[in-house]
């Protein structure tokens, strides 16, 4: 790597992992049974959602099941 260069790293949002996801909708972008309005734009940028948060109807982050 050039010593000019910065390495960038990011992580997934926690969201794709989650059983509620519903997926995206014109308008609302990212939607789940939490956010049927549209997902937080902090909790997609990766903000943890394992606890209660205001308009989230109790429904907080649940890992999908995998085969």
């Amino acid at each position: 790597m050039n010593p000019d260069e910065e390495l960038v790293s990011f992580a997934l949002p926690q969201c794709l992992d989650c059983r509620h996801l519903r997926g995206a909708d014109v308008g609302n972008g990212w939607t789940c049974d939490a956010f049927p309005a549209g997902i937080p734009q902090d909790i997609f940028d990766g903000a943890l959602h394992d606890e209660p948060r205001e308009g989230d109807h109790g429904i907080q982050f649940e890992p999908k099941d995998h085969p």
